[in-house]
């Protein structure tokens, strides 16, 4: 194997790791948003439960 393979071979894994890193910050940063989005409504669901059950503590 030459010189110029050894570096060309070089180059590829280095980015194919950047490339890996890259999608797996990009993929955290998607679930993370996704996983905010979810409990976000999961916690307004809770809110309306509160009220709903508030007012029929008030008898409303």
């Amino acid at each position: 194997m030459s010189e110029q393979d050894k570096a060309a071979r070089n180059w590829k894994l280095v980015f194919g790791v950047l490339a890996a890193v890259t999608l797996a910050i990009i993929l955290g940063w998607v679930i993370r948003e996704v996983v905010q989005h979810l409990s976000s409504i999961g916690h307004s669901y809770h809110q309306a439960d509160e009220v709903s059950l508030l007012l029929r503590r008030s008898g409303c």
